[in-house]
């Protein structure tokens, strides 16, 4: 069986939020990041880690008793792709590991059904494949990025996210659709109150 790790993106400024850190603000009386820590601690994953930056110690105790290791990315200040960097870096030590899924701690409608959908359709390739959330065709999040990619995930810097890493990789893309969820993050206040709506 193709085992997968789950990295959690937990370290942004939120800085279109309004001065609040969105990850630990009340999303259905809980705080949103709790969402994307129960779906990966329920999925198929080998290893969960969830890197964290801004509000470190608050949100490292939001994974207490939840099977979750926690590393913090000192240089989470300079952009996402240093958290990301940091979360290849560290599964580049784990040569079991044959695939990565980047989960953003700010997508609270993806559920346990969704990573294991998109799992199963990375291991189904043998875990040569870029498999990747859909809504009707529209490409958006998490996505499964294979093993062979790691080495050039781990040298991103400042605000890359990959993305230009994907059309050249040489890797077939899978899209995996999951629906709305697939887009539904969270980045301001307007869009919090708009989710939160259209979920109760």
């Amino acid at each position: 069986m193709i085992k997968v790790a789950a990295l959690l993106m937990a370290a942004g400024n939120s800085r279109r939020m309004g001065g609040a850190n969105k990850l630990i603000l009340p999303f259905k009386n809980v705080p949103m990041l709790s969402f994307a820590m129960d779906a990966i601690c329920h999925a198929n994953f080998a290893d969960r880690i969830m890197i964290t930056g801004r509000d470190n110690e608050l949100i490292e105790e939001l994974a207490h008793n939840r099977d979750i290791e926690v590393v913090f990315n000192s240089a989470f200040v300079e952009g996402f792709g240093t958290s990301l960097a940091t979360g290849f870096s560290k599964l580049m030590k784990r040569p079991y590991i044959e695939g990565a899924l980047v989960m953003l701690g700010d997508m609270p409608m993806i559920t346990t059904v969704h990573l294991n959908k998109l799992i199963d359709a990375f291991g189904a390739s043998g875990g040569q494949t870029i498999a990747r959330a859909t809504n009707n065709g529209q490409p958006g999040n998490p996505v499964v990025i294979p093993r062979s990619l790691f080495s050039q995930m781990s040298q991103l810097t400042g605000e890359e996210s990959g993305k230009r890493l994907l059309p050249t990789s040489g890797f077939p893309l899978v899209l995996v659709e999951i629906g709305i969820a697939a887009i539904a993050d969270v980045d301001t206040p307007f869009e919090l109150s708009r989710l939160q709506e259209a979920l109760f």
